[in-house]
């Protein structure tokens, strides 16, 4: 059974740890001894310290590996782990290795019959990729997969700043949100940053 693709990909604005979603996507880097960026950070502040238990776990993970664990106490059941890539310029293969990585937690999703799955914009932060590049990217990988898949039923793109946020809508169709109003109020990022 397929939706319309405007009701299977939606945008928040906010903190990816606090979403009330089956399962999240950690952007993770190669050493389970480094938290690599705000989004890992607050995934695993707010899920505890088994996260890292079971992250630490998982082996090697590299660019075009996905791996998933509970997601302990997060809103959302199940985290799924996966390195995007870095940033060399654009002529090292990034486009593929991030379209690459998107499919991955979307298959990983769809293999677990996930009804919600909660994407961050994948390499904009410790990575370096632009983030005018990234969005195009992430919407054209899902909007791909979803219209071959039934699982995940629905898409969010969590965003942690308006501009993306905005980015995402206007690629999707919806309304822009104005700079003052505020989705979630002071609660966008655990009290450790």
């Amino acid at each position: 059974m397929s939706f319309p693709m405007h009701e299977r990909m939606n945008v928040v604005e906010g903190n990816l740890a606090l979403l009330d979603v089956e399962a999240v996507v950690n952007p993770c880097g190669k050493r389970r001894d480094v938290l690599y960026g705000a989004v890992e950070g607050a995934l695993h502040a707010a899920a505890g310290p088994q996260l890292l238990a079971a992250y630490r776990k998982l082996g090697w993970i590299d660019v075009g590996i996905a791996r998933m664990t509970p997601g302990f106490d997060l809103q959302a059941r199940w985290v799924i782990h996966t390195m995007a890539p870095r940033w060399w310029g654009g002529n090292e293969g990034e486009a593929r290795d991030l379209l690459e990585a998107y499919r991955l937690c979307l298959r990983v999703a769809e293999q677990a019959q996930f009804s919600s799955l909660a994407l961050p914009c994948l390499a904009t932060g410790t990575f370096g990729y632009p983030r005018q590049m990234t969005v195009p990217l992430a919407v054209t990988a899902t909007a791909t997969f979803l219209g071959r898949h039934d699982y995940p039923r629905v898409v969010t793109f969590c965003c942690h700043n308006r501009r993306d946020a905005n980015h995402y809508r206007r690629l999707l169709g919806y309304p822009e949100l104005p700079r003052d109003y505020s989705l979630d109020g002071d609660r966008r990022w655990p009290e450790i940053w």
